[in-house]
């Protein structure tokens, strides 16, 4: 029998990243999968209630409009039944052109114009036997609606009751007309009647606009079998009358498109009204469908993110563990570099004694044992990478006391620092190697002696270390030059590499070690951010 070669991968076999990769795969799939379903529901329900919204809607419309003609016919009736202006008809139908007719027309005018207000565009009160007095917004303007007869004729049939009447306008304009009739002798007798021309497009524009949420509508009002709304020669589409879906709803086709329509009665001055409000069915439920569509495409770009996301997440930990790594490593290199710096500084130490005790002198070589001890006591017990300037400035205390036994003529060691730099984190074992290098070069060349100033600025953003002594030159290039082992060393050649490179390490490269000749006198020095804690 001839085996397959080929290696089948068990999943408990694959690297951690893929597994939990399909992990939140699985997860973002199956939340995705739960949400689809309560999505379905919500929109079920959200169907629902979109039928029974319309139709609450249609119930407030027509309540609000109701009331504004409701307003306007209580307002017909205080005029009509107003005893001042009967008493003025009166006068006004006696004709005649004298001051109390002028003063008759005058008064009707003060009653209607008390009563006029924005859902009206003119009040007519038409004298039995006189010319009309009309009252209006616009000061130019005539009532020469075709309809008027017709209203009025319908207004005398009515015996003082308000009727309804469409102007025939452009406006969409209707009348409200109540025949006036005397309350004193001749009892009921017609003195005229009141016209209350009223805007009604703009009335139902405005209760439209205060109740139905939708973008897209159509509302027709009808009278009888008469379009009250919109005018007659509009372009808008005509939904169906029909009293025998009063009060309920329906889907019908209108002009080839399906129309969610609601139908309610409202009862004004003993006549029927059928208001008809229609919704294009595509329109109502296009938020829906959008909703539909921008909800799965959102699913399908969340997998997709949380595909990308996982892979940036994996990326993140890789390079976590790799900084980890940088930082572990930048530590050990650091500790050696300090390994490298005492036993060398040791080393020096022990040679001065040595030296003292070939001169047989006792008394120095117990005053630089006991700086030594405290020397080493300073620096092997501080295990941080970095120490106040304060604790650094007793380390190099405790080297000047040595050195200044090895060359009590020869060497002068001035520190220069304010109490407010104490404070400042600097490198430990930074400022002691650049002294002995100084004490190192410029005693050599200048047997004379050795004047070293140890300096502690601080600015605004930056501290800055400077070791200064004269009687000698360095190449300020000196470091590429250590390090390419293009010059000799005394010793001291490998504590200068160390701090620079211990600097850079701590705080980046665009930090290290400078030197500069100048008036005979050379000056080593470094900057660094102020740290105040660590």
């Amino acid at each position: 029998m001839i085996k397959s070669s080929k290696k089948f991968i068990r999943p408990q076999d694959l690297p951690l990243k893929f597994k939990l990769m399909a992990v939140i795969l699985f997860v973002a799939i199956l939340i995705s999968m739960v949400s689809v379903i309560g999505f379905r529901i919500v929109i079920a329900q959200s169907n629902e209630m979109i039928y029974t919204q319309t139709a609450n809607s249609m119930s407030l419309l027509s309540d609000n409009i109701f009331n504004r003609l409701e307003n306007i016919m209580e307002m017909s009736t205080l005029i009509a039944f107003n005893r001042n202006l009967q008493n003025d008809l009166r006068v006004v139908n006696e004709g005649g052109a004298t001051m109390a007719y002028f003063d008759a027309r005058t008064g009707i005018l003060e009653v209607i114009h008390a009563r006029i207000h924005r859902d009206i565009i003119s009040i007519s009160v038409l004298p039995a036997n006189a010319a009309p007095v009309i009252w209006s917004f616009d000061p130019f303007f005539v009532d020469d609606s075709k309809n008027l007869p017709y209203a009025l004729q319908l207004a005398a049939e009515a015996e003082g009751a308000a009727v309804w009447h469409p102007t025939g306008a452009d406006d969409g304009s209707l009348f409200c007309v109540r025949e006036i009739r005397s309350l004193t002798y001749p009892f009921l007798g017609h003195l005229g009647y009141v016209v209350v021309r009223v805007n009604f497009e703009i009335i139902v524009e405005e209760a439209a606009e205060a109740v139905l949420l939708i973008p897209d509508y159509q509302i027709n009002i009808y009278k009888d079998d008469m379009l009250l709304y919109p005018s007659p020669d509009s372009d808008e589409a005509r939904l169906p009358r029909s009293p025998n879906n009063i009060g309920n709803f329906a889907i019908q086709y209108v002009d080839g498109e399906s129309w969610f329509i609601v139908y309610s009665p409202v009862i004004i001055s003993r006549l029927y009204w059928d208001f008809v409000l229609g919704v294009p069915y595509g329109t109502m439920f296009r938020a829906l469908t959008v909703a539909n569509i921008l909800y799965f495409a959102s699913i399908i770009f969340a997998v997709f993110i949380a595909a990308g996301l996982s892979f940036l997440m994996f990326g993140w930990i890789n390079r976590h563990i790799k900084l980890r790594e940088e930082l572990l490593l930048t530590q050990a290199r650091l500790n050696a570099l300090e390994q490298q710096i005492n036993p060398h500084f040791l080393y020096n130490s022990l040679e001065s004694v040595r030296w003292l005790a070939e001169r047989g002198d006792g008394n120095s070589i117990t005053a630089i044992v006991g700086a030594l001890g405290n020397l080493l006591r300073n620096t092997l017990s501080v295990y941080e990478d970095l120490i106040p300037l304060e604790k650094e400035l007793e380390i190099l205390e405790s080297y000047v006391r040595i050195q200044r036994i090895r060359f009590p003529d020869t060497l002068s060691v001035v520190i220069d620092a304010q109490p407010d730099t104490y404070s400042v984190f600097i490198p430990k074992m930074s400022i002691q190697p650049l002294v002995e290098n100084a004490i190192n070069y410029a005693l050599e060349e200048n047997i004379a002696g050795c004047n070293i100033n140890v300096r502690a600025v601080l600015t605004p953003e930056r501290i800055k270390i400077e070791v200064e002594n004269d009687g000698s030159e360095i190449d300020e290039d000196i470091l590429n030059l250590l390090r390419e082992k293009r010059v000799k060393t005394h010793g001291s050649g490998v504590g200068l590499i160390n701090i620079d490179t211990r600097i850079r390490l701590l705080f980046g490269e665009e930090y290290g070690l400078r030197f500069k000749n100048e008036y005979n006198c050379v000056t080593v020095s470094y900057e660094l951010p102020i740290l105040k804690e660590v």
